[in-house]
């Protein structure tokens, strides 16, 4: 990081983000991180936030997260979030997201380490669409409808375009301010652009394949699916396993296993949370012979351990 860089306790996360932002850090004393935020309001209903930081320490924030459509893009550095009960790790493998919510969540990150991290997010509100006379178009309703999915979320690819695109938005201006501004807009478009195009390539979907997503998931929260192989769900409903399995990340972002061991895990936590298990019988309803393991996937999905639950300390 360069001179001009600021260095950012806890304080000044708050005074930055609102009363809101909590953060937890392991150490008490020294600065939080160091670096610099961009945060724009492009237009009604558009806006940009992004950093160029490094984290000095590592530690847990929480924030409130308003409805709309977002564009997350991580061009360095790692993050493991929880979209109110979506957890993703962004980062690496998982660089460019497009992820919509339709109610007020919270948004948890885990930074586990001290590190680098540089990214873009572009948040459009609901209204955005409406006002730009788009939600009144024919083909606006695939978007409609993956706007219309709580937490529904796509895995982009991002081009080398959109990389270069987000790079040129954390840059320091050297325009006037309103150039600069325009800018911003411009390159925010040009991103959204390339993502909903990608989108929209993505999500339509024959009724016969959504019906059978949906046969899917009741079969995932019934106690026989926890002994059966992908390629026996496939037959039983009359698909194959490479199709079921596309089939159902393209509704529910994930993979099937991924869904049925967070499904599992949620039941797991829910006993616990009602004292009538141990640790033990929890690990076990979930599928995990090795408590130490299921201690780790447990805390990995919720951000504690199942102990501190039992204990009621979360």
């Amino acid at each position: 990081m360069g001179k001009s860089d600021i260095n950012f306790h806890q304080a000044d996360l708050a005074r930055l983000f609102g009363d809101d932002a909590q953060h937890e850090v392991t150490r008490q004393e020294g600065p939080l991180l160091r670096g610099r935020f961009v945060v724009e309001d492009l237009r009604p209903g558009l806006a940009l936030h992004g950093n160029e930081i490094e984290f000095l320490q590592a530690h847990q924030s929480e924030g409130p997260l308003s409805p709309g459509l977002r564009l997350i893009l991580m061009l360095e550095g790692k993050v493991d979030a929880r979209f109110g009960a979506l957890p993703l790790e962004l980062g690496a493998g998982n660089r460019c997201l497009l992820l919509s919510t339709t109610e007020d969540e919270y948004l948890q990150r885990s930074i586990h380490q001290p590190g680098q991290q540089r990214q873009v997010v572009i948040a459009l509100e609901p209204s955005w669409f409406e006002d730009g006379g788009l939600s009144g178009m024919a083909d606006f309703k695939k978007l409609a409808q993956f706007c219309s999915q709580h937490l529904a979320h796509r895995k982009l690819a991002p081009s080398r375009q959109i990389l270069q695109l987000a790079e040129g938005l954390l840059q320091p201006a050297h325009r006037t301010p309103y150039l600069h501004k325009i800018h911003c807009e411009c390159s925010a478009l040009e991103l959204i652009l390339a993502a909903l195009g990608e989108l929209h390539h993505v999500i339509p979907m024959k009724p016969r394949s959504r019906s059978r997503v949906a046969q899917l998931l009741e079969l995932l929260q019934s106690d026989a699916a926890g002994s059966m192989s992908l390629e026996q769900m496939a037959l039983a409903l009359g698909s194959n396993a490479t199709t079921l399995q596309r089939e159902f990340r393209a509704v529910h972002g994930i993979s099937i296993f991924a869904w049925l061991r967070r499904h599992k895990l949620q039941e797991a936590r829910q006993t616990l949370e009602s004292e009538i298990c141990s640790v033990l019988d929890a690990a076990l309803l979930a599928g995990y012979s090795n408590p130490a393991n299921f201690a780790t996937a447990f805390k990995r999905e919720f951000g504690f351990t199942p102990r501190q639950v039992g204990q009621g300390r979360v």
